[in-house]
C-alpha cells in the first residue's frame, strides 16, 4: 500500500486515490448509491502536487539529459488519467493549486547554479500551461466537470516583487537547517540548524514549504483572486457552482504531495545529454537574480530549440501543411494553366543557389520557417511533386506540402488564377496520402503517424481579397458565416481521417500590404493602409477563435493552435526599427 523508504513512507497519488475509492465505498454502505453521487459531485476536491515530481528529476540527473519533454508530457498525462479516475467516481469539481517556483526555493536554489534554477522555473511553467490546455482537453469528455486552475507560480512571483507583502526575507528559510541524509536517501525526522524568531517576516519556513502567513496569502488569492491568480474561475465560486451560493462546498477532499509526486515511477531514467551550455554565461549573473521574471520568459525561448535540436528525433512524426502563397513551396509549377507561379526571378535569389522554387519569397517562407524549427531542412516537398516518385509511400510519412498559390477556403476563391489547388482539393490530397499510409504500415503505426503529425493551416487571404476584386454582394458578416461553416466541415473532414493537432493562422493586416496600398490609392482613398481589408482580417481572426472552440467542444482529442497572424504583422509595421532596417512602405 505504501511506497516504502528505508527513513520514510509515502502514499503516492494513485494510492490517495485507491484511498478515496474506498471511502466513496464506506460513504455508499450509509447513504446509498444516488446520495453518494449528489454529495461527491457537490464537492470540491483540491491537488496540491507536483513539487516532488521536479525535485525527483533533478536529482536523477534530469537537467542534464534531453528527456525534458517527455517528462513533461508524461507529468500532464499521468495528472490528467488520475482527474478521469475521480471523475469515474462521481468527482466533478476540482481545484487545481498549481505549483510555485521551484527553482527558487532555499534548498534548491542552493544545490543549483543560476541557468539550472531559471531552466527549472521554466519547466514549471511550461508544465502549468500543459496543464491548462489538459484541463481544457477534459471537458468534452467530462460533462459536467467545472475546475479552478491556480496559478500559484505568479502569486509567489508577486509576493516576492511586492513591497507591501512585508516579507524582509524571501531567499532564505526561517528554519536554515538541511535535512539528514542516509544511503537510503532524504529523511526529515533529523532535520537540524537554528528556527528564526519573526517567523512572518519569512516567506519560506524550510528549505522547500512556505511560512504560514505565505501560505495564507497563496490560499486567499485561490479562494477569492480573479484573472492572473487563478482562472476559470476562483475556489470559491467553484464550490458554490450548481449549488445554493450561500453554501459551502458539502465537503473538501485535499489530495496533496507528502514526499511523493504524480508519477508512481520516479526512477525512470531520462537520456542524458548536456545542453545546459546554452545558458552558463546566467551563472555569474548574481545580481539580477531577483529579476528573473521577464529573463525567464526569454530563456524558454531560447531554450526550446536547444531541446529540439538535441533530440535524437522529431517531436512530431510529420507536418503536413494547407495554404496559400504564403506556405507553397512549389505546387502550382506542376499545374497548366497556373497564373500564380513563382518560378522565375527575382523568387528564390536569396534561397540556395538562388533558386526560383515556386516559392513567393526571396529565400524560405513562413511554412519552411515553421518546419525548421521543428527538426526539417526546409518544408516538406509539394504533394504533386512527390506523388510522381518512386518512393512516395516512405516520403509521405515524414509530411507533405499542399499549399497552393491563388487557394482560399472557399472553392470559387482564386479562379482568376487560372488553376489552384482548393482548400476541399488539398484536403482529398491528404485522403490519398492517408490511405497510401494505412497500406504501408502496420495498423497502429499508421494511426499513431496520422494521430500525432502536425496539421498546419496558413490560408484566409484570398477569400478576403477576392471578396473585394470581384466586388462581391455579400457583407462582412455573411462572408464569415460561409468561411466558417465551409472551413468547419474541412476540418472535421480533416478529423474523421484520424488528424488531431491543428495549427491554424489567422491573416495579417492584409490591407498594409503593397497591393492592397496601391489598390486604396487607385481608388482615390489616398496613402496607406486600406482600412476596410484590415477589418474584414479581424473579423476572419473572430471566426476562427469561435470555429476551433466550437469544434474542440464537440470532438475528443482534438488539439490546436491558433496564431494571431494580425497582431504579429501590426507589431511590426509599428515597431519596424526594432525588425531591422525594413522599408515598409514600398
Amino acid at each position: 500500500m505504501f511506497n516504502k523508504h528505508p527513513k520514510l513512507e509515502i502514499i503516492s497519488l494513485g494510492e490517495q486515490i485507491d484511498r478515496f475509492r474506498r471511502l466513496r465505498a464506506d460513504i455508499k454502505a450509509e447513504l446509498g448509491e444516488e446520495e453518494t453521487k449528489k454529495l461527491l459531485s457537490k464537492a470540491v476536491f483540491i491537488f496540491s502536487v507536483g513539487g516532488n515530481d521536479f525535485f525527483a528529476y533533478l536529482k536523477s540527473g534530469g537537467l542534464a539529459g534531453n528527456g525534458t519533454l517527455d517528462f513533461l508530457l508524461d507529468l500532464t498525462s499521468y495528472y490528467g488519467n488520475y482527474l478521469l479516475n475521480l471523475y469515474d467516481m462521481d468527482a466533478r469539481k476540482f481545484g487545481i493549486v498549481g505549483l510555485p517556483p521551484v527553482g527558487s526555493c532555499p534548498y534548491i536554489h542552493a544545490h543549483l547554479s543560476f541557468g539550472e534554477e531559471i531552466f527549472l522555473n521554466f519547466m514549471v511553467e511550461v508544465f502549468s500551461l500543459t496543464i491548462d490546455q489538459r484541463l481544457w482537453d477534459l471537458r468534452p469528455i467530462m460533462p459536467g466537470m467545472k475546475y479552478s486552475l491556480g496559478n500559484t507560480y505568479a502569486i509567489f512571483n508577486d509576493v516576492v516583487n511586492n513591497p507591501s507583502s512585508n516579507f524582509s526575507d524571501v531567499r532564505t528559510a526561517c528554519w536554515n537547517g538541511e535535512p539528514g541524509w542516509t544511503e537510503g536517501g532524504q529523511t526529515c525526522k533529523n532535520w537540524k540548524g537554528t528556527i528564526c524568531s519573526h517567523r512572518d517576516e519569512y516567506l519560506f519556513f524550510d528549505g522547500i514549504h512556505p511560512t504560514q502567513k505565505a501560505a495564507g496569502l497563496a490560499a486567499e488569492a485561490l479562494y477569492s483572486g480573479r484573472g492572473t491568480y487563478v482562472r476559470p474561475i476562483n475556489f470559491r465560486d467553484l464550490a458554490s457552482s450548481g449549488t445554493d451560493p450561500t453554501q459551502k462546498a458539502a465537503a473538501e477532499f485535499v489530495l496533496q504531495d507528502q514526499h511523493e509526486g504524480i508519477l508512481r515511477y520516479k526512477e525512470k531514467k531520462y537520456r542524458t545529454r548536456n545542453y545546459l551550455a546554452g545558458i552558463i554565461f546566467f551563472s555569474s549573473m548574481e545580481k539580477i537574480r531577483n529579476s528573473c521574471t521577464s529573463l525567464l520568459l526569454l530563456l524558454g525561448f531560447c531554450m526550446l530549440p536547444i531541446i529540439l535540436a538535441q533530440s535524437n528525433s522529431r517531436p512530431i512524426p510529420a507536418i503536413f501543411i494547407f495554404g496559400d502563397s504564403f506556405s507553397d513551396v512549389g505546387t502550382n509549377n506542376y499545374l497548366d494553366g497556373a497564373k500564380a507561379r513563382a518560378d522565375f526571378r527575382y523568387n528564390g535569389i536569396d534561397y540556395p543557389k538562388s533558386i526560383p522554387t515556386g516559392r513567393f519569397s526571396n529565400g524560405y517562407n513562413i511554412a519552411d520557417q515553421i518546419a525548421m524549427l521543428f527538426g526539417y531542412k526546409q518544408s516538406p516537398p509539394p504533394f504533386l511533386y512527390l506523388v510522381n516518385q518512386t518512393n512516395f509511400q516512405t516520403s509521405i510519412a515524414q509530411g507533405v506540402n499542399f499549399a497552393s498559390a491563388g487557394a482560399g477556403i472557399l472553392d470559387e476563391t482564386g479562379e482568376e488564377w487560372g488553376n489552384v489547388v482548393t482548400l476541399r482539393q488539398q484536403i482529398q490530397q491528404f485522403q490519398w496520402v492517408r490511405d497510401n499510409i494505412t497500406e504501408a504500415y502496420p495498423a497502429e503505426e499508421a494511426t499513431k503517424i496520422i494521430s500525432e503529425s502536425l496539421y498546419i493551416f496558413y490560408i484566409g487571404s484570398n477569400d478576403l481579397l477576392d471578396h473585394k476584386r470581384t466586388n462581391s454582394s455579400l457583407s462582412k458578416e455573411q462572408l464569415m458565416a460561409k468561411i466558417q461553416f465551409t472551413y468547419y466541415n474541412h476540418l472535421k473532414n480533416l478529423y474523421s481521417m484520424g488528424a488531431r493537432k491543428f495549427a491554424v493562422s489567422g491573416t495579417p493586416p492584409i490591407g498594409c500590404c503593397p497591393f492592397a496600398r496601391a489598390l486604396k490609392k487607385k481608388e482615390g482613398g489616398g496613402d496607406g493602409c486600406y482600412g476596410e481589408l484590415n477589418d474584414f482580417a479581424l473579423a476572419f481572426r473572430s471566426t476562427l477563435e469561435s470555429l476551433l472552440q466550437k469544434l474542440s467542444i464537440e470532438i475528443p482529442n482534438m488539439l490546436y493552435s491558433l496564431g494571431n497572424a494580425y497582431s504579429m504583422g501590426e507589431a511590426v509595421f509599428r515597431n519596424y526599427p526594432d525588425y531591422g532596417n525594413l522599408m515598409l512602405i514600398n
